[in-house]
């Protein structure tokens, strides 16, 4: 549209022109005939500038196909991976220690770092099916893009519901867990560890070989939730706790298995996501 005005203009400049050779003294003619030339200089500008614009669109087309959008989408995705797990790590094991020292000001830090985190998560997640559609024809499914959205928020609605009746109980000054209590979670804690470490590590080298050592940490732990659950039921029957520790303690346990249990499930959904 712009060059068919560009057009229309000079050829009305040019008849302007001619008419003034008959009708004008020579200065003006000069003067119009600058005017015609510069209508025919801006029109074949313009059409070089266009063409040149649409060449360098075809190059910026060749060199940013849709495996490399796709490859920009999975850095992304690793590197928001990693800092769930990072994150989740780090609020499991400093919510439960201050709990366990009663420090009621770090541990509502952790509870709002909780709500942080997922609140970006569920922005995340709501934009997943959007982005999951530059995986089409690719060597990527954009199924387990999907579910690995939903498992982080999964793994954080698992810490929230375990450090939450924590927060509440320090709050309403109920009495602490016992000694045996307090080493079993620290024990605990230190496999959980154990677990997100390596499982960040799986992500970031992609050695999904390291997968049978992590299901095997995960089949430990496991037994030694069932064992921590045991040893509370004892407890409960000897009257060394009452209802409400007991309560918080068996939520505590099944939490974290829950939270354990989202983990592996996100390291199956990104290892088919890389090989589906």
């Amino acid at each position: 549209m712009e060059i068919f005005f560009i057009n229309i203009l000079s050829t009305y400049l040019i008849a302007l022109a001619l008419n003034a050779f008959f009708t004008t003294s020579v200065w003006k003619f000069s003067f119009l005939i600058f005017i015609a030339l510069a209508g025919f200089g801006a029109f074949f500008a313009r059409k070089h500038f266009l063409k040149r614009n649409r060449e360098e669109s075809e190059e910026d087309l060749e060199d940013s196909p849709e495996t490399e959008e796709v490859e920009k989408i999975m850095k992304k995705c690793i590197t928001h991976l990693t800092e769930t797990l990072a994150q989740t790590e780090y609020l499991y094991k400093h919510g439960i220690s201050s709990f366990l020292d009663e420090n009621l000001n770090t541990l509502k830090t952790c509870i709002n770092l909780k709500t942080d985190l997922h609140n970006n998560l569920h922005k995340g997640k709501n934009k997943a099916f959007r982005t999951a559609s530059f995986f089409e024809n690719s060597l990527h499914s954009g199924h387990y893009y999907v579910e690995l959205k939903d498992y982080q928020l999964r793994i954080v609605n698992a810490v929230s519901l375990l450090l939450q009746p924590m927060y509440e109980h320090l709050n309403n000054s109920h009495k602490p867990f016992i000694k045996v209590q307090k080493e079993e979670l620290t024990k605990l804690g230190k496999e959980v560890s154990s677990f997100f470490s390596l499982s960040v590590s799986i992500i970031k080298s992609n050695q999904f070989k390291q997968t049978e050592n992590l299901v095997k940490m995960h089949v430990e732990i496991n037994k030694l939730l069932e064992g921590m659950e045991v040893a509370q039921i004892k407890r409960i029957k000897t009257n060394q706790v009452n209802t409400r520790n007991s309560i918080l303690f068996l939520n505590t346990l099944s939490e974290t298995k829950n939270m354990l249990n989202q983990s592996a499930n996100l390291l199956k959904a990104y290892q088919n996501l890389l090989t589906v």
